[in-house]
């Protein structure tokens, strides 16, 4: 099904002159960039491996920033295998450590213009797990990261059917949406064409004791004299009400505090005593009050 896709695209790039099929020159540029992105990854791998710095990329990195940035090139790109030698250039090193921060910024700010990717491109080129394994590594900054879920987000919406995200559409963009999926009667009552014979009936009034909050349950002429349930206040006091109390009030002294606990606790235990005396039981000589 790739291959189909593949050569339906072609087609398309193909113009057609006298019975006789140009194709664009900008295949060979691109294969020739790519064969270049594949040696330089490959040679900053083994740079890395022997411990040396990994320069390849680095010093390609603008013209392929330049390639990348041709939109009307897109197609030709993707055919010609340049999904795959980015993917490269975004994997990690042989020891683990991540490729030059100014290689992956300026590869996730490109790739976030480019919208939706075929999923059997993101998978055959490995683009989509390069990118994810940017979105998850400890040691990518917080800037990238962000970049790599948009980058997800994107790629995942057709996987999901989602045509839309609304993060991205303004204020009047969902008002527009919501006034296309509103039913015909609202759009009229909000339009004010809506007459008495559109609106739908009421309900009917349920049987019970009338509402004391109903304007039609209070009397004319009189007030009423029962509660009623409370309602927050919309009034903002801004006037503070002035102290009547002269003088001002220094609290009561920790000695005295101390002095009045501890005359306390010496009345409960001399309390407590009185009780433990009352409860014993007296013997006599006679024998009386004991417990046979």
């Amino acid at each position: 099904m790739l291959r189909e896709k593949k050569a339906e695209r072609k087609r398309k790039r193909k113009r057609r002159d006298a019975g006789i099929d140009i194709i664009n020159d900008d295949d060979g540029l691109i294969a020739h960039m790519v064969n270049a992105m594949k040696n330089a990854a490959k040679e900053d791998r083994y740079s890395n491996t022997e411990r040396k710095p990994a320069l390849k990329k680095r010093k390609m990195l603008h013209d392929v920033k330049m390639m990348l940035l041709r939109m009307d090139m897109l197609e030709a790109m993707i055919d010609g295998g340049m999904m795959s030698a980015v993917s490269e250039w975004l994997a990690p090193l042989p020891d683990k450590s991540l490729p030059a921060l100014e290689i992956r910024t300026e590869l996730l700010k490109i790739l976030s213009g480019f919208g939706n990717l075929d999923q059997g491109v993101l998978k055959q080129s490995g683009l989509g797990r390069a990118v994810m394994l940017l979105y998850k590594h400890p040691r990518e900054t917080k800037e990238n990261k962000a970049m790599a879920a948009h980058i997800i987000r994107e790629w995942s919406r057709p996987i999901f059917q989602l045509d839309t995200d609304f993060r991205s559409v303004s204020r009047e963009e969902r008002v527009q949406r919501d006034l296309e999926h509103m039913s015909s009667v609202k759009k009229k009552r909000l339009s004010g064409e809506l007459g008495p014979s559109d609106l739908p009936p009421a309900p009917a009034k349920p049987l019970g004791p009338p509402d004391p909050s109903s304007e039609s349950s209070k009397p004319k002429g009189r007030e009423i004299t029962r509660a009623r349930v409370p309602r927050p206040s919309t009034k903002d006091y801004v006037v503070r009400p002035k102290s009547n109390v002269e003088g001002e009030f220094k609290g009561e002294r920790k000695g005295k505090a101390f002095a009045r606990l501890d005359k306390t606790q010496r009345e409960f235990l001399e309390r407590t005593k009185r009780v433990k005396a009352a409860r014993a039981v007296g013997v006599s000589l006679q024998g009386r009050n004991l417990a046979l």
